[in-house]
């Protein structure tokens, strides 16, 4: 898990927490379930963004070296078609 994904549930966590100096909270059955979804949910989105960011940087990696590549390989159809022009004559 990276730093800042780790700092983003560490602040989803910090909005949960009980207000003022509270030790401790009671919480009925659905308030306590409410609050669990809650915190899945936004681990769930935390985790989603990341792993969507990690895939578009991923990506435009790839498309970066595979650009560098395509114009390696014309500046290297254009050197051989000159080897071909100056070989015909």
């Amino acid at each position: 898990m990276s730093e800042t994904m780790q700092q983003q549930i560490d602040l989803e966590v910090n909005k949960m927490r009980a207000p003022g100096g509270m030790a401790a909270v009671m919480l009925n059955r659905h308030e306590y379930e409410q609050l669990i979804r809650k915190a899945i949910t936004n681990g769930t989105l935390i985790g989603y963004v990341h792993g969507e960011t990690f895939t578009r940087e991923r990506l435009e990696r790839k498309y970066r070296d595979m650009d560098q590549e395509m114009q390696l390989l014309r500046e290297r159809v254009k050197d051989l078609e000159l080897e071909v022009i100056a070989a015909a004559k």
